[in-house]
């Protein structure tokens, strides 16, 4: 796929993967089994994650608590139960990556997190081969100098794409690249946005950029088949 051809930038976490019925229903359920306290999976995790997640620091963390005296365990139960993560992606994004290389986009995956940790969901979802580029930002609202990069600030951005489930992602981009044309996903069921107890882990990230502001207009979705290629 040639440089010059209209790119198609896409959010992974909450966008194309189902990120958390991955992690917090079924992985949090595996460790459950093995006898880790799910309140102390939670707060390791929340210690983890500012400094970029991955499941081996999880553990590291968990094994400092000595609440878990077996971590590699642990890690080869994960190894186990989630090589194969296909079964993640939502029902959507296959047919519309596919939809985008025949429309001879450029489609570019501008994820946040940990490099080795979204390389990993990356290539056992089965997305790299349909992907042109795949980039990480560390920080939030890193992915604007990533996308700066691949679609530039000129008006030649118009006739790009951005998809992200968050807006102040969204904005960084678009101030960035003012011309860029940006969808903001929610894959929330209305009825899951809020409450408590178990149900509330299915969406247990993703429902809290619902209602986050943005300061720029962003194209509202819910599937990638409302966004015209």
């Amino acid at each position: 796929m040639s440089a010059s051809e209209p790119p198609l930038l896409l959010d992974f976490d909450h966008t194309l993967f189902d990120t958390d019925r991955f992690f917090w229903v079924d992985v949090r359920a595996a460790v459950a089994r093995l006898g880790v306290d799910p309140r102390l999976w939670e707060e390791t995790y929340e210690a983890v994650w500012p400094g970029g997640y991955s499941i081996e620091r999880h553990v590291e963390a968990l094994a400092a608590r000595a609440s878990w005296p077996h971590p590699q365990q642990l890690l080869a139960a994960f190894d186990d139960q989630f090589a194969d993560l296909r079964g993640y992606l939502f029902p959507d994004v296959l047919p519309f990556l596919q939809a985008a290389r025949g429309a001879g986009r450029r489609v570019v995956l501008v994820s946040f997190g940990d490099p080795g940790w979204q390389t990993f969901k990356v290539r056992e979802s089965g997305l790299a081969t349909l992907l042109d580029e795949v980039h990480t930002a560390g920080v939030v609202g890193g992915k604007a100098g990533l996308a700066a990069a691949v679609v530039g600030a000129g008006p030649a951005g118009a006739e790009a794409i951005a998809i992200d489930n968050n807006p102040l992602e969204l904005d960084a981009m678009r101030d960035r690249c003012p011309a860029l044309r940006t969808y903001r996903m929610n894959r929330v069921p209305p009825d899951l946005a809020e409450g408590d107890g178990e149900a509330a882990y299915r969406f247990r990230e993703a429902r809290t950029y619902v209602d986050v502001p943005a300061r720029h207009p962003h194209r509202a979705c819910r599937s990638l088949g409302e966004v015209p290629l």
